[in-house]
């Protein structure tokens, strides 16, 4: 299976997270974000992420690899979803300069063991519905920038 993403209109500028002396550039929700499950994949280069399980690797940049839990021991080669677009970004860390590669520019990253949980949440509240409406709910709360819609575990159970 492959996945097809939309063409980019205009110039989509993403320096990579681990530049110091740029920061990422934050941009609104537009037309072309997905969202799309994959696995998250750490190297010394940076960050990947794979959307299938024998495709190919795409970086991954954009806010999600700067949001505060974002890191390695947490996120990766785990199950994630994402949400965001195709894009390109800088290799050398200043927006205007090339070479460029292609990108995912994620808005967001959650883990799809949280989801799950999340989604045995709505399911036990009886304020849900099929087994797939659950999970896109939750999947669509916890991609969601707002803080509430985090799911909160307990140590007990």
């Amino acid at each position: 299976m492959q996945i097809d993403f939309p063409e980019t209109t205009g110039p989509r500028v993403f320096p990579h997270p681990r530049d110091t002396e740029f920061g990422v550039i934050i941009t609104p929700m537009n037309k072309d974000d997905r969202i799309l499950p994959g696995r998250v994949t750490f190297s010394t280069d940076g960050f990947f992420v794979q959307f299938e399980d024998s495709g190919r690797f795409i970086d991954l940049s954009g806010d999600a690899v700067v949001q505060p839990d974002f890191n390695e021991n947490t996120f990766n080669r785990q199950r994630v979803s994402v949400v965001g677009h195709m894009g390109t970004r800088s290799i050398m860390g200043e927006p205007d300069a090339s070479p460029r590669v292609d990108s995912f520019i994620a808005k967001r990253i959650v883990l799809q063991k949280d989801i799950a949980v999340r989604a045995f949440e709505i399911f036990q509240s009886r304020s849900g519905g099929s087994t797939l409406d659950n999970w896109l709910r939750a999947e669509r709360e916890l991609l969601s920038s707002a803080p509430a819609a985090k799911s909160t575990r307990s140590g007990g159970s």
